[in-house]
């Protein structure tokens, strides 16, 4: 059983801060950090520390010795990770006094994987799920190699934006957005209306829509489930998102159901909120209740 995941690899350059930067200002950071990131591989990593078996798909720049070497130190798989020779992906990222973000990526070597690689990772026997972001330019490929090889594909819109609505959204086994999100792609204003419009056009989606301190709803085929979130004081909800999808995704590679897997994920996304940073806050399963 596994999970191939096409996703970014970036480094974050994370700045604390008194408030958000606003235009013409400068400010004094309170406190720096650089770590690994990416809305792919910090997927990728929660599946991981939640047991599961996953292939990541990605690039770094050839010139960059410092990313390569904190992947082996977390002891992530690179057999699939291309050196190629755009930068590697960074994000510099905001993190005010309430734990909220704002995030500006640059793409580099996410911009530059081959869908050869995508299919021949998806060649190897007992790939159960396909899981890609809209951090790369694979998320084309992702919807039609999953067709083709008939394996489902769970679908993180992030960052959303209207040229998503073009894709089959309706070959998407799960697709797992926030509120924000759920109406950028639908083009709605409003949350029940965007509900309407995306289950109508894709009826065979499951939608995990992800509330922040709301919790969490699950739109399903077949069910519908809201879970509350856990009652934590946030340090950093930077990854929050991406910890929960890859604890999601684990409970659904090793059979849990929906209400099971989605309370281990909002539990562990519980957790990360409560730290600094986005990998190295995902919690291992052990430190679930």
């Amino acid at each position: 059983m596994s999970i191939v995941n096409v996703g970014s690899i970036n480094v974050d350059h994370v700045y604390r801060v008194a408030h958000f930067t606003e235009a013409g200002e400068t400010q004094t950071a309170l406190e720096y950090q650089v770590g690994l990131g990416g809305k792919g591989l910090n997927q990728s990593i929660a599946i991981a520390r939640a047991g599961g078996d996953v292939v990541h798909v990605g690039a770094i720049g050839k010139d960059d010795s410092w990313t390569p070497a904190e992947l082996e130190k977390i002891g992530l798989d690179l057999s699939a990770v291309a050196r190629v020779d755009a930068p590697t992906g960074h994000a510099i990222i905001e993190v005010d006094l309430e734990g909220e973000n704002r995030i500006v990526i640059v793409g580099g070597a996410n911009q530059t994987l081959s869908e050869s690689a995508i299919e021949a990772a998806l060649r190897v026997d007992g790939v159960n799920y396909l899981l890609t972001q809209n951090e790369t330019n694979a998320v084309e490929h992702c919807f039609s190699l999953a067709k083709a090889h008939d394996i489902p594909l769970i679908f993180s819109p992030a960052p959303c934006d209207e040229s998503l609505r073009a894709l089959p959204l309706e070959l998407a086994k799960y697709i797992v957005l926030n509120e924000i999100e759920l109406m950028q792609l639908a083009g709605e204003d409003d949350f029940d209306r965007a509900v309407g419009a995306l289950k109508s056009r894709c009826p065979s989606t499951n939608f995990v829509v992800t509330l922040g301190g709301d919790g969490v709803e699950f739109i399903g085929v077949e069910d519908t489930i809201v879970l509350p979130a856990e009652p934590v004081e946030p340090v950093d909800t930077t990854g929050a998102g991406d910890c929960f999808l890859g604890y999601f995704a684990a409970g659904l590679d090793i059979g849990l159901t929906h209400i099971e897997a989605l309370e281990r994920a909002t539990q562990a996304a519980a957790i990360a909120v409560t730290r600094a940073g986005a990998v190295s806050a995902i919690p291992e399963l052990k430190e679930l209740s």
